[in-house]
Parts: C-alpha cells; sequence; structure tokens
C-alpha cells in the first residue's frame, strides 16, 4: 500500500498583537493595534506585513531582513546619522553629526 499523504485544505492569518519587546536596534519597530508596515516587492506591487524588523541596505533606505525589499513609503538614512527616532505616530527622524536639531527622513 501507498502512503496516503496530506493536503492543505485551509489557512489563517492571524492578526493579534504579539508581545512588546525592547531591542536596542532604532529599527526594530512594531505596530501597535490595527496595521501593516507596506513592503515594495520586485516587480512593483505592494505586500504588507507586521513584521518590523528593519535594516539598511548599502544606499541607506529601511528594507526587509533577507529580501531587502523597500519599505514604502521609502525611508532613507543618511550615512551621518548619529540616531534614528521613530514617533509614537510613526514619523522617522534622525540626528545629524554635529546638528542640534532632528531631520524629518
Amino acid at each position: 500500500m501507498l502512503g496516503a499523504g496530506t493536503k492543505v485544505v485551509s489557512t489563517q492569518k492571524i492578526h493579534t498583537q504579539g508581545d512588546m519587546l525592547n531591542t536596542d536596534n532604532s529599527l526594530d519597530l512594531m505596530v501597535q493595534g490595527e496595521g501593516f508596515f507596506e513592503i515594495a516587492l520586485p516587480d512593483g506591487s505592494s505586500a504588507y506585513s507586521r513584521n518590523g524588523q528593519f535594516t539598511v541596505d548599502e544606499e541607506g533606505n529601511m528594507v526587509t531582513p533577507g529580501a531587502g525589499y523597500l519599505l514604502q513609503p521609502q525611508i532613507t538614512i543618511p550615512d551621518d546619522a548619529t540616531q534614528i527616532i521613530v514617533s509614537q505616530d510613526g514619523e522617522v527622524s534622525v540626528r545629524l553629526q554635529g546638528e542640534a536639531e532632528n531631520a524629518v527622513v
């Protein structure tokens, strides 16, 4: 007798709030409540994710880890940024070397 095998009948998407964890990475972000991060795919379409573990690519753009897909709207962190600040409403600003005021990016 051959093995019967299995097949996926349905999948569920879980959009519940996870636990908030403090990290030392200023690009680790979270969505509190409803909402998603918009990600640009290579074919020009958009995808949506609640995974907020971002990195910076060689051009300074905030991207997803691994595949390196751009966060939308595109955010570029200048080379001379000494600090990255994300406000409660999602505005990203940086402290630039030698500047007293933060600059919104």
